[in-house]
């Protein structure tokens, strides 16, 4: 990742300056899994006009979904990688596979207030090497501060 020049964000915070000097903090957490998810120092959110919370598992917005972010984005689930219309069985079983994400498997999720959280299906596959009726997903947001 660091050699493609991404920056991972490990229980760190990154702060942006907009063009109209709006500022925006993420905050990425370690892997809930395989790693050791700690928050940073939540001082910089005194300064910025919109927080988002990065944490690759959706079921642990239980834990985060008061710490004031106004989005959290997670992904982990692939969306049950199955989805057979009609038969929505299939999804669950699949998603209830992949722990931590039972509960927020895809989409936009309110989670009261001005508080959402997104889960993206992702591009890839796990345990089973094939997707069927979840497309892949690359997904861009527009928020207006």
């Amino acid at each position: 990742m660091i050699e493609s020049g991404f920056s991972l964000l490990r229980n760190e915070n990154q702060v942006f300056t907009l063009a109209n000097e709006r500022k925006i903090l993420f905050t990425g957490l370690d892997d809930a899994l395989l790693g050791n998810p700690q928050f940073p120092s939540s001082s910089q959110m005194l300064e910025t006009s919109y927080d988002i919370l990065l944490t690759h598992e959706p079921d642990e917005v239980r834990h985060y979904r008061n710490k004031g972010y106004e989005l959290i984005l997670s992904g982990h689930s692939h969306g049950g990688q199955i989805n057979i219309p009609f038969i929505p069985q299939v999804q669950k079983k699949a998603t209830s596979l992949m722990s931590h994400s039972d509960n927020y498997t895809g989409g936009l999720y309110n989670l009261g207030g001005n508080k959402k959280l997104y889960v993206n299906t992702g591009v890839g596959t796990t345990h089973v090497s094939a997707r069927f009726g979840v497309a892949p997903e690359i997904t861009v947001f527009n928020i207006g501060i």
